[in-house]
Formats: C-alpha cells, sequence, structure tokens
C-alpha cells in the first residue's frame, strides 16, 4: 500500500507541477505499478489499454478532457496483486474508468484553485516580493501530490474490497460473466465524455447493447 501511495503522489506531480517526465502516462505507471505489485505483465497490458482511451485527437490550442488515467493505471495491479484471475483483472478495467472520470474532477478542482490562489498570490507579491508566489506555488505541488496519493488509495481500497465481495459471493462463471459483461458499458461511458460533441449518446446505445450481448453469452456458455 506505502508503493501504492508513493506512486500515486509521484504522478500526481509529474503531470502538473514538475517538467512531465512520462512517468505520469499510464503505460510508465501502469507498468511500474505492476512490477511493484509483482505483475509487471498485466501492469503493462493495462497502461497500454488506458493508454489508447487518454490518447485522443485535439484541435490545435485546444485540449481534451481532463481524466485521471494516472491513477487509474496505478491503482489497478496494487488492489488485485500478482495472483488475480482474468475476470478481476476485467474488473479492474471497470473500476480503472471510473477511477479516471472521478479523478478528472479532482484536477479541475484543483486548477480551479490554482486560478483564484494565483490572482491572490499576484496581488500579493505586486510590491516585488517573489516569496508569495513561491509560497502558492510550493502549496500547490504539495496538493497535486496529495491529491494523487489519496486518489490512488481509495481507489486501491474500493477495487479491493469489491473484487474479495464479488469472488466470495458469486460463481467464478458467474462473474466473468457480469464483469466482461460490463466493461463495454463503462467504456462507453468515457468514449462519451471523451467525444461528446462529435459521437453523442449513441457511444452508451452501444456500450449498452454489448454489455446485454456479452452477459447473455457468456451465460449461455456458463
Amino acid at each position: 500500500m506505502i508503493g501504492a501511495i508513493a506512486l500515486g503522489g509521484l504522478g500526481g506531480v509529474d503531470r502538473a507541477a514538475f517538467g512531465q517526465t512520462m512517468f505520469a502516462h499510464p503505460v510508465v505507471c501502469g507498468t511500474l505499478a505492476g512490477w511493484v505489485a509483482g505483475d509487471p505483465l498485466n501492469g503493462l497490458r493495462l497502461g497500454i489499454v488506458f493508454g489508447m482511451f487518454a490518447s485522443r485527437r485535439a484541435p490545435i490550442g485546444g485540449a481534451g478532457p481532463v481524466l485521471d488515467w494516472t491513477s487509474a493505471a496505478i491503482c489497478v495491479p496494487f488492489a488485485l496483486g500478482a495472483s488475480a484471475a482474468g475476470w478481476q483483472w476485467g474488473l479492474g478495467l471497470v473500476v480503472g474508468l471510473v477511477v479516471a472520470l472521478l479523478g478528472g474532477r479532482s484536477i479541475l478542482g484543483l486548477r480551479g484553485l490554482a486560478a483564484s490562489g494565483e490572482v491572490v498570490a499576484l496581488s500579493a507579491a505586486s510590491d516585488g516580493d517573489p516569496a508569495p508566489l513561491e509560497r502558492f506555488h510550493l502549496r500547490m505541488i504539495g496538493l497535486h501530490i496529495l491529491r494523487g496519493a489519496a486518489t490512488v488509495l481509495l481507489a486501491t481500497l474500493a477495487l479491493s474490497s469489491l473484487a474479495f465481495d464479488i469472488r466470495w459471493s458469486l460463481p467464478e462463471q458467474s462473474a466473468a460473466a457480469m464483469v466482461w459483461g460490463l466493461a463495454p458499458l463503462s467504456a462507453a461511458v468515457v468514449l462519451v465524455h471523451a467525444h461528446l460533441r462529435h459521437a453523442g449518446w449513441r457511444w452508451v446505445g452501444l456500450g449498452v447493447v454489448a454489455s446485454g450481448l456479452l452477459i447473455l453469452l457468456a451465460g449461455a456458455a456458463a
């Protein structure tokens, strides 16, 4: 758990305050998290999936939606461990998509706080003293570290608890059918968030249909 918190804090500050060394990229941090947790291959696979979601086109001078793929890629390997079954990694994918959405909201909250705090710091530094701006910068770095660490910690605890409950309350085949059936629906929600102007809610409709078909097929096979 200490490793998850440390990597979460590092990822949080890397994507916001430092020179963006690519550690926060889901492929990099997912592989490293998997290596620390004992399963680097699945960490890499998960990082590639999240990296594909994170890669999108944006107009010149524009920016895409804010999604926290860093925390999503870090929390899953630590929550599941090296002995996780295949359906548990599917559960990690579903939960990771939710973490990316909620983590993005927390990033936007910090950006709003930074915008208002910068005005106050600039006003206080109007006499030529840079100390207020330096203190403001250090506070924001600390908040980004805290945000990343807290997001990964809460997501890791939630995913590990959910995986444990499903494992002991459902047969393995039923759990696999439910998890892999819900994956397309979760992915569709993320795609709508990322491409709302172009795709609309038809992505969610497609995800609902795909999820229903997968659940029915998996249930019939079981």
